[in-house]
């Protein structure tokens, strides 16, 4: 009887702390904070001139850990796939109770640069289907002069953001 008792008031009080998150905005909250420590903290965590993604991928997970967060329970990586139109789609970064995907891209030339603009279009097409917020961060390596003009269309997409952090 106690067994059950516990259960129910274990999945009542789930209940309830979904339906507070989402009436308070818990994920949108958390959605910006985490945008606000990348932004602010990415430069200082890639310490040499990240010759692939997955240097800048290995900084952004070492503040996400430095953080608090736990690898498989608020975030997952290389997670989530996301099939359109034929075409499968991984993430590089998931958090799963923001509704979050988070992809990392790399400029280091201007035609890496157009590649990358075709890149996040199809990404922000593909991964709106499963999340409900997308982050880009874009690590600029001196290619990006304008970068409110090189947000602003990306960002006309509902619950996508664009972060650039210039090395």
């Amino acid at each position: 009887v106690q067994k059950e008792l516990f259960e129910l008031a274990y999945s009542n009080t789930a209940l309830l702390k979904s339906l507070l998150e989402g009436e308070i905005g818990y994920a949108e909250d958390e959605t910006r904070n985490l945008m606000d420590f990348i932004k602010g903290n990415l430069r200082r965590a890639v310490f040499a001139v990240p010759e692939k993604e997955v240097d800048v991928q290995n900084g952004i997970e070492a503040l996400i850990v430095g953080r608090g967060m736990a690898k498989g329970t608020d975030y997952d990586r290389e997670t989530g796939r996301v099939k359109t139109s034929g075409k499968e789609s991984v993430p590089d970064f998931i958090f799963p109770r923001l509704k979050l995907s988070l992809e990392v891209k790399l400029s280091k030339s201007v035609d890496k640069l157009k590649a990358i603009v075709d890149e996040t279009n199809a990404d922000i097409r593909a991964y709106g289907t499963k999340y409900e917020r997308q982050i880009y961060v874009i690590y600029d390596l001196g290619t990006i002069r304008d970068e409110a003009e090189f947000k602003r269309d990306l960002e006309a997409a509902p619950g996508v953001s664009v972060l650039v952090v210039k090395h």
